[in-house]
């Protein structure tokens, strides 16, 4: 489960949201373009320590409160994720949501996996007050996500606030698991 949680999280977590035409594009320097892309080559060659040390430092050099801090800090959570330490990937995640410079794909997608980093380390209060409002704004494709907040409330001894999430994710499936029920 934790590694099909850590692979879930890389993938949003390295792979930004592409925006609508509606949306502004926010964009990075060439200079972090190319850091980045170092990073990512370390990342795939699985030198997690080299990539975390790459991204501590170029954190350092972008201006704060930017799209360029929030993507450093958004790529600095996944490599936290890959190398299991989530309770670090989740601070670093929250830092750039905290930033509110991502556009609302990717901000929702940053809620998203921070979510699921904030289950992954059992702050399942927090993971609630994340992923309940992420719920209401993204409908489709939601039965796994119904199930994390249920989940998340059975934890938290609150079994009639975690029954409408449950019920949910097995009416919007074909073939519920038979631990839903």
């Amino acid at each position: 489960m934790m590694r099909l949680l850590s692979l879930f999280l890389v993938v949003f977590l390295l792979f930004p949201v592409q925006a609508d035409d509606k949306e502004k594009a926010a964009t990075i320097s060439p200079w972090l373009y190319k850091k980045l892309t170092n990073t990512e080559g370390l990342i795939g060659q699985k030198k997690y320590k080299q990539a975390e040390q790459k991204l501590i430092a170029v954190l350092v050099d972008v201006d704060k409160k930017s799209y360029e801090q929030a993507t450093v800090l958004r790529s600095l959570s996944s490599v936290y994720a890959l190398e299991g330490r989530y309770g670090k990937a989740a601070d670093s995640l929250a830092k750039a949501v905290a930033l509110h410079v991502f556009l609302p794909a990717q901000q929702q997608q940053a809620f998203l996996s921070l979510g699921q980093l904030y289950m992954a380390v059992e702050q399942y209060s927090k993971a609630v007050k994340i992923l309940e409002p992420w719920l209401v704004k993204n409908t489709k494709g939601t039965v796994q996500i119904n199930v994390l907040v249920a989940n998340a409330y059975t934890q938290l001894k609150r079994y009639r606030k975690a029954l409408p999430f449950i019920k949910r994710a097995i009416a919007d499936t074909k073939k519920p698991e038979e631990s839903w029920y």
